[in-house]
């Protein structure tokens, strides 16, 4: 393996095992984005499908899961320390 491989490598596992404040917050940020795009998708699927049924039920309970979660998870990296 090359030097800058190995670097590579190292540093990004460095990323996420001990993530300094400025990455933390960016994590935080993502989270939270990813969140409110599942949020957003579950009330556009409920104007977007006519008929309900269990399949439309559990994308909804899908979407509104991770959303929440994501939330969660946001406020959790983004806390300042």
């Amino acid at each position: 393996m090359s030097d800058w491989h190995e670097k590579l490598c190292v540093e990004t596992i460095n990323a996420f095992r001990t993530p300094t404040l400025k990455q933390k917050e960016a994590y935080g940020r993502l989270s939270h984005t990813f969140s409110a795009a599942s949020l957003i998708g579950s009330v556009t699927l409920i104007f977007a499908e006519t008929p309900l049924n269990a399949l439309l039920v559990f994308k909804l309970s899908a979407l509104m899961f991770w959303g929440v979660l994501l939330f969660w998870v946001g406020a959790l990296l983004s806390k300042g320390e």
